[in-house]
């Protein structure tokens, strides 16, 4: 029998397809989405969305596009893939996202294609929302080059094309390669993983949406899985739906902790020498709290003689929320203010040759 079957579930709970169904409004995901109306409420031209893997960006963009008012926007998305980014290639996927029908090759061209069809919408009273999804992928000069360009675009001295660049932590790097670009942004939205109580909500909520027990996870098993998974809900529904298999192999109609950290190390979850989520920081370092080695290991104990299961002696530490750690002040070669001049720039260097020579 099938182990979705065998717990009665109408559908799969943990399926990581994209289900605008299945969204979990959490504190998280719900604050992101509001930041990010803001920016297209106001109007702002190029707003950029960070997020690592697997914690919801592209859920989040889709719930907001359902939620976003046709009267008003003009709204896509435009998803990025690895090795087709090249010379032209956005300017021409922008282009058919504004129903040109035959982008043109030249590029002056393509851009008064694409022109034509932002005025046309904003004198038809809606603003054009381009979300660009992978955008950490644009790591070349020709379209960072093209983004710009895009957001010169305007019209009775208005921006004409609301940007919002998707993507990984990575993405901060990207934009650096354009210094002009970079000082476009006009905001910055990022979508944290999800915290201990929101996690747990997170795994109860998609056992809930069909028709499961929420008794389904035992307290520990879920507080264990919310751990190990770090609070990524990409991470979330992998762990659930094997451990959810371990504990039908042994036709068991509760997931019990055993069963969750038998699935963590089948998946690589766990560094087999430390008992702890594989990757970096350790668990004991995870920004949003920790589960002690130590009860970790004799949790792993427990699952290799399940006859011998036992309630660990000493209290496990709540999961606190994220840390938010304050960036350093970026450091200046020269005042800020507008660049120095050529000439200005050949006497700070003739006095700081001076100085070496004294």
């Amino acid at each position: 029998m099938d182990h979705l079957q065998f717990f009665g579930f109408s559908e799969d709970p943990f399926t990581n397809d994209l289900r605008l169904d299945f969204y979990f409004a959490s504190p998280q995901h719900d604050e992101a989405k509001q930041r990010l109306l803001r920016c297209l409420q106001q109007g702002k031209a190029l707003t950029v969305f960070l997020g690592s893997a697997g914690h919801g960006k592209t859920t989040v963009v889709r719930h907001l596009l359902e939620e976003l008012d046709e009267a008003r926007f003009e709204a896509s998305v435009l998803v990025m893939l690895h090795g087709a980014v090249g010379s032209g290639w956005l300017l021409a996927r922008v282009a058919r996202q504004l129903s040109v029908e035959l982008p043109a090759a030249e590029r002056a061209q393509l851009v008064g294609q694409i022109y034509e069809q932002l005025v046309a919408l904003r004198e038809a009273g809606r603003r054009c929302v381009l979300f660009v999804d992978e955008a950490q992928l644009l790591a070349s000069a020709e379209p960072l080059e093209e983004l710009r360009g895009l957001l010169n675009l305007e019209y009775e001295e208005r921006n004409l094309l609301s940007l919002v660049l998707v993507g990984s932590p990575e993405l901060e790097g990207v934009l650096d390669l354009d210094f002009s670009l970079a000082q476009r942004v006009e905001a910055k939205v990022r979508l944290e993983a999800l915290n201990l109580n929101a996690a747990c909500e997170y795994v109860e909520y998609r056992v809930q949406r069909v028709g499961g027990d929420l008794a389904l996870f035992d307290p520990k098993a879920l507080k264990t899985l919310c751990r190990v998974a770090r609070g990524v809900p990409r991470l979330l529904n992998t762990l659930a739906d094997n451990a959810l298999y371990e504990a039908s192999r042994a036709r068991r109609r509760a997931v019990s902790e055993p069963d969750v950290l038998r699935a963590a190390q089948d998946l690589g979850l766990l560094k087999p020498d430390r008992a702890e989520p594989a990757g970096e920081p350790s668990l004991s370092e995870m920004p949003t709290g920790g589960l002690p080695a130590g009860a970790l290991r004799a949790a792993l104990s427990r699952a290799a003689a399940p006859q011998r299961v036992a309630a660990p002696s000493h209290a496990e530490p709540e999961l606190e929320t994220a840390l938010v750690f304050e960036e350093p002040e970026p450091q200046f070669l020269f005042p800020q203010g507008p660049p120095p001049k050529e000439d200005e720039l050949d006497d700070l260097f003739s006095n700081l040759v001076d100085e070496g020579e004294r």
